[in-house]
């Protein structure tokens, strides 16, 4: 559970392929977005999708099934060290908690 004051919250579809990417919006990345202190995987895919580090796949990453979401709480240094990868291209919807 997040449990946080919350003063914006911005969503973004990414596509995810077999590679490991940042679990980030662009406007996060180029840092144009700062203090996000949560993130709100939606899985609106057929396949489940895994969260880990750069090295994150589908044998060592956390799970998140087609259909479902799930939230973690994040740090600014999360940027650089939090990735997704999916079994299969698909896309998910990001939601992202700013301070």
């Amino acid at each position: 559970m997040f449990l946080d004051s919350v003063g914006l919250l911005r969503t973004t579809k990414l596509s995810l392929t077999t590679t490991a990417q940042h679990l980030a919006s662009d406007k996060v990345i180029s840092r144009q977005y700062v203090g996000r202190r949560a993130v709100e995987i939606n899985n609106t895919g057929s396949g489940t999708v895994y969260i880990g580090d750069c090295t994150v796949t589908s044998d060592t990453g956390l799970p998140v099934a087609a259909g479902a979401s799930k939230i973690i709480p994040v740090n600014e240094d999360s940027v650089k060290n939090l990735y997704i990868v999916a079994g299969a291209a698909q896309d998910i919807i990001l939601a992202e908690y700013f301070a």
